[in-house]
């Protein structure tokens, strides 16, 4: 097998497994053998989704495979999942930041949407929920911009209770549904979402 492309930048776990696999003079195919892949193709491809700190969830029940394929304990390889989980995190934060525009999220009483499949296929979070102002407009009318507009029931998520304004990345403010501030935060409410079978599924509200 070809080795590995180089990568601008890795993960803790990755960090971890491709040293460990020069150390102990592994070859991939060897060592994914080790984790159960018989089909070497989709578990390289595992591998670099882990530089990319992606293909994380469902990691518990390898812990131990990898930890006796590494030759290391399974409390090094726990740290380092944990650790690419916050490296995830920061990454997505930088993405997020990058191609940010002050918005509105509309709070229901529901988390989590009714139909999970027929929301991602109708458009998602962004029909749903995200509310988009006016280009170029000021701060000072984004409340009424939602006002304007906002309805009482949101599909798939139930009742709008109220909406918040992500002013920055760092800045939300939440409102009733009279346009009253009641909370602060120093964080953006986003909508979660996953890729499911090619198509993005909407987890919840964070």
């Amino acid at each position: 097998m070809k080795p590995l492309p180089n990568p601008g930048k890795t993960t803790p776990l990755s960090r971890l497994i491709e040293g460990r696999i020069i150390e102990l003079g592994l070859s991939e195919k060897t060592f994914l053998a080790d984790l159960g892949y018989r089909n070497f193709s989709k578990g390289r491809e595992r591998l670099l989704q882990f530089r990319k700190a992606k293909g994380l969830r469902g990691l518990k029940h390898l812990e131990n495979q990898l930890a006796e394929a590494l030759k290391v304990d399974v409390s090094t390889v726990q740290k380092a999942i944990s650790e690419t989980w916050v490296t995830a995190q920061l990454w997505e934060d930088e993405k997020y930041a990058a191609s940010f525009e002050p918005h509105a999220v509309l709070k229901t009483d529901r988390t989590r949407p009714s139909q999970i499949t027929m929301c991602a296929l109708t458009g998602g979070p962004q029909r749903w929920l995200v509310v988009e102002f006016e280009r170029d407009s000021a701060p000072v009318t984004y409340v009424s911009q939602v006002l304007r507009d906002l309805p009482e029931i949101a599909p798939f998520f139930g009742k709008v209770l109220g909406f918040w304004i992500n002013y920055t990345p760092s800045s939300c403010v939440e409102f009733d549904r009279s346009g009253q501030a009641v909370a602060e935060f120093s964080r953006a409410k986003r909508v979660g979402v996953a890729l499911a079978g090619g198509v993005e599924k909407i987890l919840s509200i964070a």
